[in-house]
């Protein structure tokens, strides 16, 4: 059945030449429109003879009815290589946005933007679900094959500004390719704002780049990106001054930094001769830097007279200054003798007790034991508040305050008032300091009204372990 086939498609296709070449327009047409037929109806469906059939075209040399049966096939890779390989690119970029196939725009996109670029690049845009990313390939291609073309000329580069700001590609091998392609160019302005809106190129790599092809101002702002301030500062002092004044305003949050890059902006202004004016601006622009600063860069013989105002706008300044540190010594003497008084008085303070009072703890009298009293009139025993601190001291700070305790136990007094305690002689001076160890400790304010009362105040009244006794004890 084959066979047979293909000898009646050879017969078809000799007869279409035969008609052609005697001018038989008529029979020609009747013939073309009998032989469509037979391909739609007999040989569509044969796809394993494809490659037979496409030969008997071409040895007759019949281009539009392998045209006509490559597309009614759907076969379009046949049809796009076919005009590839003959040089007819627009015929096969027709072919390909009627195919909407995005495989065969990567297969043959470098053949094509080679050759037809502007008409490529348009087929790109009009098909906008290629990635980008894989068009890479093309585009390496096409800018090796056109090395020097301008900014307004490379198709390459406006696709991938297109796809930037248009498409809103994040990918960063497609920005990173794109400031390449900017940084060997002279458009120095679109590879600046560049710079400035894209976030997804790698800022090392473009630094890199801007240095080798001399891009200054891109280095400038890129230096500036990566807190390099300084390299950014001494680079732009070369080209522009205001280049320069922008640097230095910028780590408003390193105050000494930006002092030092202002003073190597006044330092190079000096020297290279463009003062007193231009200092005088830099003194009353936004510049920390005050009149003494500059002072140590001027030369020795100079003239002062342009800064007359600012020597005495400075010496009034520094008077004020005097003054407010004169009187700020003056409230704080003033506050050292007021605190003074009231430490002095504070040590004479005394209070009253009776002989029935109670410790607030035991409920037992306050005198037989040494003990505490507080300023706002609650008294503890000291053993008392020693064990009531339990829960809010360490074990080392509790084993502490326990033998500063058994010192201060008095079992015989010599002579002098002094304690003895086995034989050994404590000193009242040794005792007092004790005593201060021991209130750093447990006494520095009131266990029921003071700082420790306001800690504790979600702590439960009664701890949990008592309650089961109490609860038993009062019935409940």
């Amino acid at each position: 059945m084959t066979m047979l086939q293909i000898w009646l498609l050879e017969l078809y296709l000799g007869e279409l030449n035969h008609l052609e070449a005697h001018g038989e327009i008529v029979e020609f047409s009747k013939s073309f429109a009998e032989l469509q037929y037979f391909l739609s109806e007999q040989l569509l469906g044969e796809r394993n003879i494809y490659p037979l059939i496409y030969d008997l075209f071409f040895s007759h040399g019949r281009l539009d009815i392998f045209i006509f049966f490559a597309s009614l096939a759907r076969d379009f890779e046949s049809v796009v290589r076919h005009y590839i390989t003959h040089g007819q690119y627009v015929e096969a970029l027709q072919v390909l946005l009627k195919a909407k196939d995005e495989e065969l725009f990567y297969q043959h996109s470098t053949a094509l933007l080679i050759n037809q670029p502007k008409k490529t690049i348009r087929a790109w845009i009009e098909t906008d679900q290629l990635n980008p990313r894989r068009l890479l390939p093309a585009l390496t291609q096409y800018a090796a094959a056109f090395p020097d073309l301008p900014w307004g000329e490379h198709c390459g580069l406006k696709y991938l500004e297109y796809c930037v700001r248009e498409l809103r590609v994040t990918d960063a091998s497609v920005h990173d390719y794109l400031l390449f392609l900017l940084v060997g160019t002279n458009a120095d302005e679109k590879l600046l704002h560049f710079l400035k809106e894209s976030g997804h190129y790698d800022q090392q790599q473009a630094l890199r780049l801007c240095k080798k092809k001399h891009k200054h101002h891109a280095c400038i702002y890129l230096y500036n990106h990566l807190n390099m301030h300084e390299e950014a500062l001494n680079l732009a002092l070369a080209i522009d001054i205001d280049l320069a004044i922008h640097s230095a305003s910028l780590p408003v949050d390193n105050k000494e930094l930006s002092r030092a890059l202002w003073l190597r902006i006044a330092e190079h202004l000096i020297k290279e001769g463009e003062w007193p004016k231009r200092v005088l601006r830099l003194l009353e622009g936004s510049s920390p830097l005050v009149l003494e600063d500059l002072i140590p860069l001027f030369p020795d013989s100079c003239n002062i007279d342009p800064f007359k105002e600012l020597i005495c706008r400075s010496m009034r300044q520094s008077q004020q200054r005097i003054d407010a540190l004169k009187k700020s010594m003056e409230e704080a003497a003033e506050s050292a003798q007021l605190l003074k008084k009231d430490l002095h008085e504070l040590k004479n303070k005394y209070k009253v007790l009776k002989t029935e009072d109670l410790c607030v703890l035991c409920r037992q009298l306050l005198i037989i034991r040494q003990f505490f009293l507080f300023s706002c009139g609650h008294y503890f025993h000291v053993d008392c508040l020693a064990k009531k601190y339990t829960n809010h001291l360490t074990e080392a700070q509790m084993q502490h305050v326990e033998i500063l305790l058994a010192r201060l136990t008095v079992r015989n007094l010599g002579p002098r008032g002094e304690e003895m305690n086995g034989g050994a002689i404590f000193p009242e001076k040794s005792i007092h300091r004790l005593k201060e160890d021991i209130c750093g400790l447990i006494a520095q304010s009131c266990l029921l009204c003071g700082e420790l009362a306001v800690q504790s105040i979600d702590e439960p009244l009664i701890p949990p372990q008592d309650l089961p006794d109490l609860i038993k004890k009062w019935g409940l």
